[in-house]
């Protein structure tokens, strides 16, 4: 009988039942609603609303300072998780999701905290807690160790979007992410937007992470797809680099003036002296090196010769219009030699350094001489003044060499008038020589449409 009444006393009641099935269904369905949520996906024309299953993800400062930039041949400080290498002639480059070049990163998409400056990558469909969009559309994101001002780098971090762009059926982006050492770029340098707004053939879409539209900063953002560049051209092929400036040579060239055709001077020779604003890097007797180069392009008969100051309010355009009636430029060191990608095929170079270069400034101070081979002009070598400070014969440790060499960088250039009568001499009886082939092979171009019209 005691046991019996144990027993029955041990049974839970039909109340303490509904009480459990209640507690059960309540905390299911709160797991179920934290599970899955429905997330906004923001447009600038439409909005939309789809469901997502919500996840924890593991996330990486954007700029890993453990890593040197540019030091390691598969790695660099931004998104230093990723290991890649260039492509099929394209210089390194991701893709998320991936497409059949990129297999690893099948189903990732990219995600990025603004605030805490850090990304993550996550699979179709499973997003953060606290992700409020998803940016639809296409994603071009770049680094860069420079500014997106100076035209060399910013062209250098963005350019190779382009040449994506022509493998890949001309997709275009909805918008671009710059980023420097893993800050977002706010803005680019008016000579730097106008290539990008040339390269896409439409007004560039600089995304910030912020703002009345797309204010992300207190949350986590993700991209439906994003092509990712961080290495700026490095490992691109030749043939590929040739292609890339002849797109975007053509397309500046009828962006500013209407036609793709050369400067219809055929037997005429253009020379362009270009000086630059301020006394950085100027000529230490500009009127010198001016009526030298004049007086050795008036002996030949269809010779032209105008000195063009570059200054800031110079409009890109300008540039472009200038460099493409110029047959042979002559210039100091400096990012005006970028405008070189839109003189006319096999044109040439002649720049000018000052004193200290050769021997402290490394294997950049070779720049141009690369870029006029990628954008198929002629380097015609270079002046070096020695006459000046030298930091090669400072007797200290590399660090004070190179301070020493940054304090006298920007020097004035003094140029040998007889050399430099008898080198521009050279490089004018070289031209004649061997551009007439070029001449009649770009004949037939003038009205043939550009690469990504």
């Amino acid at each position: 009988m005691d046991t019996k009444k144990s027993s029955s006393s041990s049974k839970p009641s039909h109340k303490q039942v509904e009480c459990t099935a209640i507690y059960l269904y309540t905390l299911f369905s709160f797991f179920f609603l934290l599970t899955f949520q429905s997330l906004t996906i923001t447009n600038t024309s439409t909005t939309t609303t789809t469901s997502f299953s919500y996840h924890p993800l593991n996330f990486h400062p954007l700029k890993d300072t453990k890593i040197p930039p540019y030091k390691h041949p598969n790695k660099t400080w931004f998104m230093s998780t990723l290991s890649g290498k260039a492509i099929n002639g394209m210089p390194e480059h991701f893709v998320f999701p991936s497409d059949h070049q990129h297999p690893k990163n099948n189903n990732k998409i990219l995600c990025i905290s603004p605030r805490n400056k850090s990304y993550a990558f996550t699979t179709d469909h499973h997003l953060p807690e606290n992700s409020t969009a998803v940016l639809p559309g296409l994603t071009f994101i770049a680094d860069s160790f420079y500014d997106y001002e100076n035209p060399w780098h910013g062209m250098n971090a963005v350019a190779g979007f382009f040449a994506w762009m022509k493998e890949n059926e001309c997709k275009k982006p909805s918008r671009f992410l710059l980023f420097k050492n893993g800050e977002v770029v706010k803005r680019v340098g008016s000579w730097v937007y106008n290539l990008m707004k040339v390269g896409l053939g439409e007004e560039v879409v600089l995304e910030r992470l912020e703002g009345s539209n797309t204010d992300h900063r207190d949350h986590i953002v993700c991209f439906e797809k994003v092509v990712m560049m961080r290495r700026g051209l490095g490992g691109m092929s030749g043939m590929m680099r040739h292609g890339l400036f002849e797109m975007l040579r053509c397309k500046a060239w009828r962006y500013c003036n209407g036609s793709n055709s050369g400067n219809g001077r055929r037997g005429m020779i253009k020379i362009s002296l270009v000086g630059r604003e301020g006394k950085k890097r100027g000529f230490k007797d500009e009127n010198g090196v001016k009526y030298v180069m004049k007086k050795e392009c008036d002996k030949l008969d269809g010779c032209s010769f105008s000195f063009i100051r570059f200054t800031s309010n110079m409009s890109f355009c300008d540039q472009v219009r200038i460099m493409r009636n110029t047959n042979i430029l002559a210039t100091t060191h400096g990012a005006q030699l970028t405008n070189m990608m839109f003189m006319q095929k096999g044109s040439s170079v002649m720049e000018m350094f000052p004193t200290g270069w050769l021997e402290a400034a490394g294997v950049g101070q070779f720049i141009y001489h690369w870029f006029a081979s990628w954008s198929e002009m002629r380097h015609e070598g270079a002046w070096r003044d020695n006459n000046g400070f030298n930091c090669s014969g400072t007797p200290f440790i590399n660090k004070t060499r190179s301070a020493c060499f940054a304090m006298q960088k920007d020097q004035q250039v003094g140029v040998n008038v007889t050399y430099l009568a008898s080198w521009l001499t050279k490089v004018i009886h070289h031209h004649i020589n061997s551009t007439r082939l070029v001449d009649e092979s770009m004949s037939h171009k003038s009205s043939m449409p550009c690469s990504c019209d």
